[in-house]
């Protein structure tokens, strides 16, 4: 199915015909927002192996951060080169990560950090590290106060300002890795992802390919949200989670099944 197809099933089952033009072209004309509203719900639920994805970037020399869009979280982060080599890097504290390279003895020995002469921690421009091999990275925030449109600052250190003026931040996570890449390197991100978001008539996805009555039943749900009416919103959870059951229980064969390896 479509997203066409899939307002129309939402429209037929939940009588709102005030949300679409007509009966004949189904175009858009609210449905959309109950539909987007009930896969977003869906995609937090966890339910379904396909919420844990894979994000790739080949990384320009120097980099030594990077705007991932549609990320629920990071659950590891790998980077591989041209001699085809792949290693997982380090999570660590954001400040242990800004004061040294880690091409630098002192990033693996913490006692070996310097202070300044009043004995805080000293700040290093990522831009000024020596570039490498990345060995650790870190979460962090992308969000500034007050909010300039269309800008995303990772950080500043005196006048050095470390932005992207193309996009907002409303759909991106950002993490830092360090030390600065040299050229050649890949950056892979295992995660948590929503699914693409519904916008075009033509436009799918695994709720519309795999379990679209699922989808369908989700934006009745969201529906009943905005009416206020808490019976109805519980009687379409109630329909959603006999439709998911088998779902679930395939996600728990498959984390069991990884376990008992694990174990073995």
């Amino acid at each position: 199915m479509t997203l066409l197809s899939v307002r129309q099933r939402f429209v037929e089952l939940s009588g709102r015909y005030d949300l679409v033009t007509d009966s004949i072209n189904w175009a858009n004309a609210g449905a959309d927002f109950f539909i987007q509203a009930g896969q977003r719900w869906l995609d937090r639920s966890g339910i379904i192996h396909k919420s844990d994805s894979k994000y790739y970037k080949i990384l320009v020399e120097g980099a030594w951060y990077d705007l991932i869009p549609d990320c629920r979280n990071v659950k590891s982060v790998w980077v591989s080169n041209s001699d085809g080599n792949k290693w997982k890097l380090n999570k660590r504290d954001l400040g242990d990560m800004l004061y040294f390279s880690a091409n630098d003895e002192s990033l693996r020995n913490p006692s070996l950090i310097p202070v300044d002469v009043d004995g805080s921690n000293i700040l290093k421009d990522p831009g000024q590290l020596t570039k490498g091999s990345p060995i650790n990275y870190v979460p962090v925030v992308i969000r500034t106060m007050p909010e300039v449109g269309g800008t995303v600052t990772i950080d500043r250190f005196g006048p050095a300002t470390y932005s992207d003026a193309t996009q907002d931040h409303y759909n991106l996570d950002g993490i830092v890795f360090l030390p600065p890449v040299k050229a050649g390197h890949i950056l892979e991100v295992t995660g948590q992802f929503y699914q693409p978001k519904l916008t075009k008539d033509s436009d799918k996805n695994f709720w519309t390919e795999q379990e679209e009555f699922i989808l369908v039943l989700a934006a009745c749900r969201a529906n009943e949200v905005t009416m206020r009416n808490q019976a109805g919103v519980a009687d379409w959870e109630s329909a959603i989670r006999n439709e998911t059951l088998g779902m679930e229980f395939d996600l728990i064969e498959e984390e069991s099944a990884e376990s008992l390896g694990i174990g073995g």
